[in-house]
């Protein structure tokens, strides 16, 4: 600045400059890390990257950030609980001046789930001739899958004989000892599994032969079963095996019933209960009765069963047998419609053919209830999977509901036939 007045001689000028001030645009920008969940399987497993979101119409773009390598963060894991990527805010930058950028970081995550392990429990087996003399078997062994299938590593899991259990058998004749292992005999954990499903096969030492000539005896035996859906809504089978034995040298059979579950045979104790008549014990012309219950979900349909009658001699000496069959669980008949003439009511019942052949079938005429009223000698008729059952039972109300209780045979399976509807 200059000063053009001649009157001033001195003249000082104080300046305060102007200016325009450009403030940075704040934004903030959502990085949110990688997630994955999967199953336990012993194998180690990971998830990375991240995933950027940018406020819409802030002018801002991707390559105005500094990001870090999309696997630079990594969570990595193996053992059943969750893994984070450790994410954070200084990771992540801006390297556009006309921004404030504020970043707000959820971080990532690796979930590895526990899941089933199966356990199978062996107890020692071994077969010795007689030889008048006292034989033992001791200990046992076991091994472990995962739901695939695939074979466990027994770092991965502990199986303990409980305190006041032993893993023994001795017998001193010929026969097979047990050594009455099961399942509540051991403790079996694992840190990597939520659910450990237990099967215990038992040990036994079989001696053969003998020095007495013996003769066993002879059976004759059928075999029954029947389904049906107890309190809980699960199936109830009740197994019914009766005949004869000829009792030449006045012994009697003990007897045990079995199912098979995952290529293992496992009792009737240990999958519901069972009941006897007469005891544990089977005379000639006894019929023992045993229930054992199914879960719904449970697979197949059909499992494979086995009677073990198992007698001694009188020098001590035993010897035993089985009988194989089929238990089924389901109704191979159910009802499925009804018509009413306004005096006769005609039941339908459906044969479900991939369990059964329907010419094998046989429905005894159900016990009929209307508005309290009982009928009973239905008249039952064949056709082709259908079986239709009549009943005379005069005029009803339409609208009014009626109730069925009866049986059906299929060779050796019975079944509990109920079922309600109304008349129409």
């Amino acid at each position: 600045f200059t000063n053009n007045n001649p009157n001033f001689r001195t003249v000082t000028f104080e300046v305060t400059d102007g200016y325009q001030e450009i403030t940075p645009i704040d934004v903030t920008v959502t990085i949110v890390g990688a997630n994955s969940s999967v199953d336990y399987d012993g194998e180690e497993h990971s998830v990375s990257g991240y995933f950027v979101s940018i406020p819409s119409g802030s002018g801002l773009t991707m390559s105005d950030l500094d990001l870090p390598d999309q696997q630079e963060h990594t969570a990595y894991g193996t053992d059943p609980t969750v893994y984070e990527m450790g994410l954070s805010a200084s990771a992540f930058g801006c390297t556009n001046n006309n921004y404030d950028v504020a970043f707000i970081v959820e971080d990532g995550w690796l979930l590895i789930n526990p899941t089933t392990l199966y356990v199978t429990i062996n107890g020692t087996t071994a077969t010795v001739p007689y030889d008048g003399e006292g034989h033992s078997v001791s200990g046992w062994t076991s091994e472990a899958e995962d739901v695939y299938g695939e074979t466990v590593s027994q770092n991965a899991y502990s199986v303990v004989l409980n305190a006041g259990s032993a893993a023994e058998a001795w017998g001193d004749g010929a026969g097979k000892y047990y050594m009455g292992l099961t399942e509540s005999n051991f403790t079996v954990t694992s840190p990597s599994y939520s659910t450990i499903e237990v099967t215990v096969n038992d040990g036994w030492i079989e001696i053969t032969g003998s020095t007495t000539s013996h003769t066993p005896p002879t059976f004759t035996v059928t075999v029954t079963s029947e389904t049906t859906t107890n309190s809980t809504g699960n199936w109830a089978v009740w197994v019914i095996f009766s005949g004869t034995m000829n009792d030449a040298e006045g012994h009697s059979a003990s007897a045990q019933l079995y199912v098979q579950e995952h290529d293992s045979w496992i009792s009737a104790e240990e999958k519901g209960h069972d009941e006897y008549t007469n005891g544990a014990t089977w005379n000639s012309n006894d019929e023992l009765m045993y229930e054992f219950f199914f879960d719904n979900t449970d697979e197949p349909a059909e499992y494979n069963a086995k009677i073990v009658f198992t007698w001694s001699y009188a020098d001590g000496t035993s010897d035993s047998k089985e009988e194989l069959f089929t238990v089924h669980k389901g109704n191979y008949i159910s009802l499925t419609g009804s018509s009413y003439d306004g005096n006769t009511l005609t039941l339908t019942f459906t044969i479900d053919t991939s369990y059964v052949n329907p010419s094998d079938v046989e429905l005894w005429s159900p016990s009929l209830e209307v508005n309290n009223q009982s009928f009973y000698n239905g008249t039952v008729t064949k056709s082709g999977n259908q079986i239709l059952v009549s009943y005379d039972i005069g005029e009803f109300s339409s609208g009014t509901t009626y109730s069925v209780d009866g049986y059906s045979e299929c060779d050796t399976w019975y079944t509990h036939v109920t079922g309600t509807g109304m008349l129409n």
